[in-house]
């Protein structure tokens, strides 16, 4: 580092994009220090994080206040006393578009679908290249995770499956900071819709954010070492991704994450102070201040630790440093944008990434020598896709449209046709027809028919029009080819009538030479699906929650195929189908080790042979299936895959090697766990399309840690109530409220770090399922952190109750210690907020949690479910009468209030019910749909009550009011619609929020979509 002759630090001012004209030393030593850094923070010199500490403190509390947030669309903070520039940053993820026309790709998904990791490198080399011509950061990769395919912005995105999700940004990653530019990966975390971007809430448990949408971010850090991490706009568990403490704990302390997170371009304005969002880990404001311009005012007055903003400014400079900002730092690779060079990359991502989904009666290729006349029409024949959809929306130089791209291939008539009429008339007179159809691309979400940025679309109807051009030129000709662009809509209503079928995504710049490669043959198509393409929308395991807001993400871990499977739904094409010209044969799977310590790695080989007549590439497909789980598992999961290029009679051998992760699953309470026992490994080409399994036996490590068992034994202990919990952190006790063992006080927990600690003894080491009284008047969702034996196992979400005094429940399955436990429950909300505990009751394990339905019999649903049935050997089972003395002595068990139906509606009453009591139905659910719920109630008392429903942990319904009916057979139907469910869904649970009612049954209808 150069110092001036006062001691300070200073930078040379740049001359332009980055500072070259350094002298002899310095560029070897930035040469040399760019050779360990590029790309991997953590093999820096100590001594370039010795220089960075001093800039720091030669920098006022303005000044560091000042590099913390945006002074510009694009540009980030500065320095200018010490002569550090801002950070210039440029989207997007599929072509750097900050000045001017670059190369564009089209989508994250023509990426993805080549599986080719070496393809995706050159990808991020060209994205690199091209940044460098006009800034230091590349805004991408994106790597959501694929929830729901009609999201906006899911053709960004690269697959369902986490793991190939954290493949493609690994290698996009490491190719963009090859180049010296720092990437960026996006949305963190859990922004799996566009609607409402701003304002919509993700719910969901840690099991499920470890294992689907963390991993990609996890291996961008510990594979890709990216140096930056832009939040997502929406709210997780209740709090907006900008002040998560996920950022904090999960990116930074666990993942190890060494470089700047930055906000989406929403600002830290909304929801949270200066001091809770930069203590959760968010260091950049972009594009403006908003409230970090307090940040100086914060660390002065003693609500901010000055070391707090002192990691956020050391790590912007370190990402500086690397980007070479203001000349500081080694020097980037020169920039160049446009080049032939990069432009045959985006072609070669098309030829691989477009899929054939059908080849009925080998219609393609098409032959050369006998087909010279083509019928092409459809409304994407001849549509520009590149220059939409938001800020990845590109404006490239040109852009080979399918028409283009059939004019370039050369010696065809290409007859275009707009009309139906047209269109028949041309099909029976040219060779082929081929039909370009699909999905729109536009600015902004327009129709139902639009992929975008800021909105989703409505469904996966596909257009009437284009349906019935599809069937009719199908009828008027034998040899059509159905060419769809643009993210998933329903085939039904016409994929038996057509032969051919190629996927294009969106192709980028060079999409349509490479599709009309594809369609003669001179390249063999190798590109597979990177998510699962349903037959009906609803038959996504996430459908039930569409347009839901909070949208609970009540499928879990069952995303994508593994919803599917679990369902036993068979899509329309199934997660990594792709065919080929060629055909291949496998054999001879082997692994190192039949049986082996989870702390080994294995190896997987197979071998491939290609039994075709043309050369093709193969991408061979490893799953893990765990045989017998102590949770829920998928039925398998993608753990590796490998592309074979192969010659015509040519055999190749795919290698993996697996490791204790690719058998593990998150265990509540513990973490990444790879229990003992058998998996199958199954070796194919689609995950449906399994060719090879081999069965394996991984035996635990002695002296490896476990976690506790699923166990019949009970770990009970008696209701405990608030007031009598350890109370720290200015948590006030109040009125009295009725709990679950009788009269007690309530708590409110008024402040962050506010905490209640129970002390509780459990029978025996095992998951125990530990319910919270809460009520939340707030209006918004809060959250409390839960802590066993002082270390933090998960966070419960506790949502809005309809008032202070409307009380709900909320379950954890915690691990207790044989012995005595501390259970802590610390309010950690960022900003002001309040939640009241009444009390906890603790009991019941994992393995108890599983009720038999009453005589055996699930309710069946869409149906009616009768009140009385609720399941044998509940817990907590709503109740009013505690003697055998209740309504003519009709009580089942548990001395439940029951009474024969005097009227038409037959069955039994059930009550009284109290506050905070419930009752438990195991149910099946036959549809993933939304439905119309109507409950039969009856109240004597005057004014009204409510109710609810639950499954899956989640509310369903929100309150529903219970009106005063004047007595207890005088029955009414109150009713609730759009209540989602899904197909995994097996309990419902009704809820009584106000108590002093009767049940008669509950129906649910679906409804028509």
């Amino acid at each position: 580092m150069n110092f001036n002759n006062n001691g300070t630090h200073k930078i040379p001012t740049p001359s332009g994009k980055k500072f070259e004209a350094r002298n002899s030393l310095r560029t070897h030593l930035a040469a040399l220090l760019f050779l360990l850094i590029v790309g991997n923070w953590a093999n820096a010199r100590a001594d370039v994080e010795s220089d960075i500490q001093k800039v720091i403190g030669q920098m006022t509390l303005e000044e560091e206040q000042a590099m913390c947030y945006g002074n510009g669309s694009l540009d980030g903070g500065s320095c200018p006393r010490l002569g550090i520039g801002p950070l210039r940053m440029g989207d997007g993820p599929l072509g750097f578009h900050r000045a001017g026309p670059g190369t564009a790709f089209g989508s994250g998904l023509v990426i993805a679908q080549t599986w080719n990791p070496a393809l995706q490198y050159k990808v991020g080399e060209v994205l690199g290249k091209e940044t460098n011509t006009d800034a230091d950061m590349l805004l991408g990769p994106g790597i959501n995770i694929i929830r729901d395919v009609v999201t906006g912005r899911s053709f960004e995105y690269y697959s369902e499956d986490p793991y190939l999700n954290g493949r493609n940004a690994v290698k996009i990653i490491q190719g963009i900071q090859s180049q010296g530019v720092a990437a960026c990966m996006k949305h963190f975390v859990a922004n799996n819709t566009e609607k409402n971007r701003e304002g919509s809430f993700s719910n969901l448990d840690e099991r499920t954010l470890r294992e689907i949408y963390l991993p990609g971010y996890e291996m961008a850090i510990k594979e890709g070492n990216v140096m930056a991490c832009m939040s997502g706009a929406n709210y997780i568990n209740g709090v907006r991704c900008y002040g998560t403490p996920l950022l904090r704990d999960v990116l930074k302390q666990d993942f190890g994450f060494k470089g700047m997170t930055l906000t989406d371009w929403s600002s830290v304005n909304k929801d949270l102070t200066t001091e809770s969002a930069a203590m959760s880990g968010m260091d950049v404001s972009m594009p403006s201040a908003a409230k970090y311009a307090n940040l100086a005012a914060a660390v002065r007055g003693g609500t901010l630790k000055k070391a707090v903003l002192d990691d956020m400014v050391r790590r912007i400079l370190r990402v500086s440093y690397f980007a070479g900002v203001s000349g500081w730092g080694p020097s980037s690779p020169t920039g160049e944008k446009n080049t032939p060079a990069n432009q045959a990359v985006a072609r070669k991502v098309a030829q691989e990434g477009i899929v054939l989904l059908k080849n009925t009666g080998n219609i393609l290729p098409l032959n050369k020598n006998t087909v010279h006349t083509v019928c092409l029409t459809g409304l994407n024949a001849n549509a520009a896709h590149c220059g939409g959809g938001g800020s990845s929306g590109m404006s490239a130089p040109y852009e080979i449209t399918p028409l283009k791209g059939l004019e370039n291939y050369g010696g065809l008539t290409v007859n275009t046709q707009t009309t139906l009429s047209g269109a028949v008339a041309a099909a029976k007179t040219s060779d082929v027809t081929i039909v370009v159809t699909g999905r729109g691309h536009g600015p902004v979400e327009t129709s139902p028919t639009t992929d975008a940025e800021g909105g989703d679309a409505a469904n996966m109807d596909f257009p009437v029009a284009e349906k019935e051009l599809i069937n009719a030129v199908a009828k008027a000709s034998k040899k059509v080819v159905v060419v769809f662009v643009g993210g998933p809509m329903e085939m039904r209503d016409w994929i038996d009538q057509v032969p051919g079928l190629i996927y294009c995504a969106y192709p980028g710049m060079e999409g349509g030479n490479a599709l009309a490669g594809i369609l003669f043959g001179d390249v063999n198509p190798s590109g597979k699906l990177t998510f699962t393409w349903p037959k009906r929308d609803t038959d996504q395991p996430s459908f039930a929650t569409r347009g839901n807001n909070p949208i609970d993400y009540s499928e879990g871990v069952f995303v994508g195929y593994r919803g599917y499977e679990a369902n036993k739904i068979v899509p329309e094409f199934a997660f990594g189908h792709g065919l080929s010209y060629s055909t291949f044969q496998y054999g001879h799977l082997r692994v190192s080790s039949p049986s082996f310590l989870e702390s080994d790695k294995v190896t997987v080989k197979v071998d491939v042979k290609n039994t075709g007549t043309r050369a093709g590439q193969e991408i061979v497909q490893l799953y893990v299936a765990d045989k017998i789980s102590g949770i829920p598992r998928p039925v398998k999961e993608l753990k590796g895959f490998d592309k074979l290029s192969l010659a015509p009679g040519q055999t190749g051998t795919a290698s993996f090697i697996l490791d204790k992760r690719a058998f593990a699953a998150w265990w509540p309470g513990f973490g990444w766990y790879a229990e003992p026992g058998q998996y199958d490994l199954l070796v194919g080409s689609a995950s449906d399309d399994i060719k090879l399994t081999s069965t394996v036996t991984l035996k635990r490590t002695p002296g490896a840690t476990a976690p506790a068992m699923p166990t019949a034994k009970s770990a009970r202990a008696a209701g405990a109530e608030a007031e009598n919990a350890k109370l720290t952190g200015g948590v006030q006790v109040a009125t009295k409220q009725k709990g679950f063992s009788g009269t007690g006080f309530v708590t409110g927990f008024v402040a962050v770090g506010s905490a209640a600690t129970f002390n509780v003894a459990s029978a025996s080491p095992a998951f125990t399922n530990v319910r919270l009284r809460y009520s939340n008047g707030t209006g918004k969702t809060q959250t409390l952190g839960v802590y066993v034996n002082g270390a933090r196992l998960t966070q419960t979400v506790l949502p809005p109750t309809s008032g202070w005094d409307s009380w709900k429940t909320k379950t954890e399955s915690l691990v207790l210690n044989q012995g005595d436990n501390t259970i802590a429950y610390k309010f950690e909300n960022p900003d002001s907020g309040n939640v009241n505990l009444d009390c906890i009751d603790i009991g019941g394990s994992m393995a108890a949690q599983t009720r038999a339905p009453y005589k055996g019999v699930k309710a069946v649903i869409p149906g009616i479910i009768e009140a009385e049935n609720y399941d044998d050997g509940g817990e907590g089972i709503a109740y009013h009468d505690t003697t055998n003395g209740n309504y003519r002595n009709a009580y089942r068990h548990d001395n439940v209030d029951l009474e024969a139906s005097t009227d038409a509606g037959g069955g039994f009453g059930l009550g009284w019910t109290e506050p905070g009591e419930w009752l438990n139905y195991s149910v099946n659910v036959q549809q993933i749909a939304k439905y119309t719920v109507e409950i039969r109630v009856a109240r004597i008392d005057a004014g009204t009550s409510t109710l609810h429903l639950e499954s899956s942990g989640g509310d369903i319904t929100g309150p529903m009011e219970v009106p005063s009916t004047g007595a207890a057979q005088n029955w009414t139907t109150i009713t609730k619609k759009g209540v989602s469910l899904n197909i995994i869904n097996n309990e419902i649970r009704l809820c009584c929020d106000g108590g002093g009612f009767n049940v008669n049954w509950i129906k649910f209808t679906r409804e028509t979509p």
